[in-house]
């Protein structure tokens, strides 16, 4: 398989929150492939979700060699480990979540896996701190940058950088 530009976005609102994102990188490295780089980390309130505690979010970008199939099997490993739930039409409180955003160019529609991340345009968490470490790639779909898609989010809810 060839090397491959991937971008992810980690997160989650309960634990050490701060334990759980270093602990995620240390498992993105070992298991998926080499980071290249890491957005600053960005804290703002549960996308349609009311009453949890905030939620911190970063952009982790690696090169990896995985197959879709094994990026997969990687993530569902990780959400085994944190104990995720996953409820049809409703997001829960998580110690930790995983999505991939972008493999380069490509766009994928497969059962498990659709990439383009289907709602990133739409959630000002994950485009705030992209803009901040890649504000030039382009959305394969919608053909504009990260930083232009961040002026265009229809999301109102305010993004902070985090300060431990």
């Amino acid at each position: 398989m060839a090397i491959r530009d991937i971008y992810l976005c980690i997160g989650g609102n309960l634990g050490d929150r701060d334990a759980n994102m270093e602990e995620v990188l240390t498992f993105i490295e070992f298991n998926f492939g080499d980071v290249i780089a890491v957005s600053p980390i960005v804290e703002s309130e549960g996308w349609k979700m009311t009453n949890v505690p905030p939620f911190l979010n970063q952009i982790v970008h690696i090169r990896s060699t995985l197959t879709n199939a094994e990026l997969i099997e990687e993530i569902h490993d990780l959400d085994d480990f944190y104990g995720r739930e996953k409820s049809e039409g409703q997001y829960l409180s998580r110690t930790m979540d995983l999505d991939i955003l972008l493999i380069g160019d490509e766009i994928i529609a497969e059962e498990e896996l659709n990439v383009p991340h289907r709602y990133m345009h739409e959630r000002r968490f994950v485009l705030d701190p992209f803009a901040r470490l890649y504000p030039e790639v382009i959305h394969p779909v919608f053909g504009k940058t990260i930083a232009e898609l961040v002026n265009e989010c229809p999301d109102t809810n305010p993004v902070a950088l985090y300060r431990p």
